[in-house]
């Protein structure tokens, strides 16, 4: 599995939203899920233009299920 941006992500799951709204709903998906949010905590990142690993990604899949 190659990175994946923050937009990329949110295409994957909000592929019916605009950009906008689609990335919105992506982060307070991220931000409502504990398990999430305390990975992510110590891992800043911008949504526009971050990449996520393949390892996050596997983590986001695991909490989120897959798009």
């Amino acid at each position: 599995m190659r990175p994946v941006t923050f937009s990329q992500l949110t295409r994957l799951y909000f592929e019916d939203y605009s950009a906008v709204w689609g990335r919105k709903q992506m982060q307070r998906l991220m931000q409502a899920n504990p398990v999430l949010k305390a990975e992510f905590e110590g891992v800043p990142y911008r949504h526009r233009g971050f990449r996520f690993t393949p390892r996050q990604i596997d983590l986001i899949y695991e909490q989120l299920g897959e798009p």
